[in-house]
């Protein structure tokens, strides 16, 4: 910064800690998985199945969260966790009422009033996810959904 190499020491910092909270690995083949979906899919799939948890299991929106996760294998999941240190048994009520969650969801998206091609806060979108909402569509949530109905 001031233009000159730097002589001072050196020293080795973690940034990050331990994370102990419950997890939901959501593994998909065919079409939804990592060969036969496209990123857009997956991002949205992921929200569109946050939003259906939160309303069909009554659990704060901000107490669930997710990502996409590349295996070794090349396959790729869907990871819901509960955002509270230790858990709150978020993921494992998604994980019990998963046919539930997916209704909610493709209801959530499938009634939403913006364009197919594009998503919203009604739907998909949140301030947490705004990082992705140039790749969240409504109509790649429906169709995803649609397949798992």
């Amino acid at each position: 910064m001031k233009g000159r190499a730097c002589d001072g020491p050196l020293s080795n910092y973690s940034l990050a800690h331990n994370y102990q909270t419950d997890i939901l690995e959501v593994v998909f083949s065919g079409r939804l998985d990592v060969g036969g979906a496209s990123e857009q899919t997956r991002f949205s799939l992921l929200y569109a199945l946050l939003e259906g948890a939160s309303s069909a299991l009554e659990i704060s929106r901000d107490d669930v969260d997710g990502t996409l996760y590349r295996r070794t294998a090349g396959t790729s999941t869907l990871v819901l966790f509960d955002t509270v240190p230790g858990g709150a048994g978020g993921a494992k009520r998604i994980a019990e009422a998963f046919p539930e969650v997916i209704g909610a969801a493709h209801e959530r998206v499938r009634n939403c009033d913006c364009g197919a091609e594009t998503s919203c806060y009604s739907c998909l979108r949140t301030y947490r996810n705004q990082y992705f909402h140039d790749r969240l569509r409504r109509d790649a949530a429906l169709e995803a959904l649609d397949a798992l109905l």
